[in-house]
């Protein structure tokens, strides 16, 4: 039943055989297992009779075998012996030769020391003689001449002969640097190229040395004379922007020439002549001399002179490569962190709330289109907010959600108001809606980063709860002003007939031109998508309080007409109507004055089907 190459497997498990195999029961797989066992004694038996002449013929086969061995292990250890002598030997000769590669490695060590430290000393022999040449060759050749000192001193700077040497080789250095910028301050007062002495201070790994003289000999003398020593008295800026536009003019006409002619050379650097040397002179001066400025203590003040300064940068950053501009940029938040923008926007926010809140009241107006005072000043005050003369764009943020948290205010007040003009309340968010979408596409939405998301926001404020509780109440308002003396009218229809004589009526009831006076003057003071579904409701909503009152009429004036029969004697009939035919027709009439009037706003009256068993008496 079970094969016998299933315990042959390496991996063969008796659990999980006998899991695989639980439909079987165990005395069933014990005694298949018991068949197994038996064919396999059966066959080792037969084996092992099978080659046991061969296994007793094995000890007679190895006699003499000691011998054989004995007679093979006497060579083999002599030749092991001569081995390790041959090995001991090339272990000798292997040391030595290490020890003599090691005593010639340190010979060429020593003797390229000796060579650096011989062309150190004749370097700086070479470097005493240059310094005595002040032409721009000469300069050249000490530049060049020092850079290949410094390289050979920084390579044996722990020999004690250089350490001697090093008061010498500082003291040039000093000479160079003396010698470099006094060829560079009288380029720079020439105004001719510095292109070739920037190459050198390059070579030499002293760029800043190069924007420090720039910034004494040429960003100082007009810094002094313009920026510093027409600084402000208190808050007034109302000269900055001139001190700039003529900071701007001295940037373009005397320090773009010299940016023009290093900028190529500067590019492999991390520097640049108009970000390192130019505006960071122009920002220290400012936020040393001109502090006053970067505190708002007067917001307006404030204002002019952060849009003043962020105009200058602006055409600042132009004259820049967009490498440049990034390292720019770079800095320009670090001068941004110097304004107190804050304080800026915590004033404004005070400002403009305090008056917003202020006028958060039940006043009415008519302006703009709107009814109540506090729908107007919300508009101005996000006008006022989001103006030219008071946003600023390093905080569009916080004033996007100042905006969103007055409308929120506005519309939380709305929805405590309690007015009886509820359709003017109404017909101001509609239009504050709208007007506030067209504020943001005008003044919001070039001053905000360019997503959906924003407009989405304004337009979802908009769709709350409030609208539909205010349409509801308009809707029942209305429906309440009309039907109010409705009942009184239809119920009174009756007594014009009655033991009166009247003539048959031919025109509906008076009191129909009113009953839906009140809604079209109310519905006629706004100008709203909404008005036409309102008027369909409202029509509706008195087409059902109207046939309440019939159907209560006529079955009144039915149990009147049977109680009168039962008293009244047998007469001859009239050819003229009854009082109570003259009732149903005037009834009839008035119901078809109202079926008009749902038909006109499209709707489908079922007043007549539904009336019609009691107007036939």
């Amino acid at each position: 039943m079970f094969s016998r190459e299933i315990f042959r497997d390496p991996k063969f498990d008796p659990i999980e055989f006998v899991a695989r195999h639980k439909h079987i029961s165990l005395e069933q797989i014990k005694l298949e297992l018991g068949q197994i066992q038996k064919t396999l004694k059966s066959e080792l038996t037969e084996l092992i009779n099978r080659d046991y002449a061969l296994f007793i013929s094995l000890q007679s086969n190895m006699l003499g075998a000691d011998k054989l061995l004995k007679l093979l292990q006497d060579p083999i250890v002599d030749f092991k012996q001569q081995v390790q002598s041959v090995e001991h030997k090339y272990a000798q000769l292997l040391q030595e030769t290490r020890e003599t590669l090691e005593q010639k490695n340190q010979l060429m060590q020593k003797r390229h020391m000796l060579l650096h430290l011989i062309n150190l000393q004749q370097s700086i022999d070479r470097l005493e003689i240059s310094l005595q040449d002040m032409d721009p060759n000469g300069l050249q050749r000490a530049s060049n001449e020092y850079h290949k000192m410094m390289q050979l001193y920084q390579e044996e700077k722990s020999h004690p002969f250089v350490q001697k040497q090093t008061w010498k080789i500082q003291e040039l250095g000093k000479q160079l640097s003396q010698q470099l910028t006094a060829h560079l301050e009288k380029l720079l007062d020439a105004k001719e190229s510095i292109q070739e002495i920037t190459r050198i201070y390059i070579l030499l790994d002293k760029i800043p040395d190069v924007l420090v003289v720039f910034q004494q000999k040429i960003m100082g003398p007009f810094l002094e004379s313009h920026l510093i020593a027409r600084k402000p008295q208190l808050t007034e800026f109302d000269h900055l922007e001139s001190v700039l536009d003529e900071t701007l003019s001295f940037i373009k006409s005397d320090c773009v020439p010299f940016h023009e002619s290093t900028h190529a050379l500067l590019l492999k650097t991390d520097y640049c002549l108009l970000v390192d040397g130019v505006w960071d002179s122009i920002s220290q001066a400012l936020q040393n001399h001109w502090t006053s400025m970067f505190s708002p203590s007067d917001p307006d003040q404030f204002h002019k002179a952060y849009k003043t300064t962020e105009k200058f940068t602006k055409q600042f950053r132009v004259l820049l490569d967009q490498e440049s501009q990034r390292k720019m940029d770079a800095k320009l938040q670090s001068f941004e962190e110097k304004w107190q923008l804050s304080v800026y926007y915590q004033l404004r926010e005070n400002e403009i709330v305090s008056a917003f809140e202020r006028d958060l009241g039940p006043e009415t107006i008519q302006e703009l289109g709107l009814h109540f005072k506090a729908s107007q000043v919300l508009v101005l005050s996000i006008t006022k907010l989001w103006d030219a003369s008071i946003f600023l764009k390093a905080l569009d943020l916080r004033f996007w959600k100042l905006t969103l948290l007055m409308i929120m205010r506005f519309l939380d007040w709305a929805s405590k108001f309690e007015t009886e003009d509820t359709i003017l309340l109404y017909n101001d968010i509609s239009i504050l809606n709208r007007m506030i979408l067209e504020l943001y596409h005008v003044l919001m939405q070039p001053q905000l980063v360019q997503d959906p998301i924003f407009e989405q926001v304004l337009q979802q404020l908009f769709k709350s709860e409030l609208l539909e509780t205010l349409e509801a109440s308009i809707i029942n308002n209305i429906t309440n002003q009309c039907t109010e003396p409705l009942e009184r009218f239809v119920m009174g229809v009756p007594a014009q007939y009655r033991r009166t004589n009247k003539d048959s009526p031919q025109e509906p009831s008076a009191f129909l031109q009113m009953l839906f006076q009140p809604m079209e003057t109310a519905l006629g003071s706004v100008d709203l998508e909404e008005t036409s579904v309102w008027r369909q409701k409202i029509v509706s909503n008195i087409a059902d309080q109207f046939a309440s009152s019939v159907q209560q009429m006529l079955e009144s004036v039915k149990r009147t007409e049977e109680s009168l029969k039962k008293f009244k004697k047998k007469t001859t009939v009239t050819s003229g109507a009854s009082d109570e035919d003259k009732i149903r027709m005037q009834v009839q009439l008035d119901i078809e004055a109202v079926d008009q009037k749902l038909k006109q706003n499209g709707l489908q009256s079922t007043l007549t089907e539904r009336l019609q068993p009691l107007l036939q008496g």
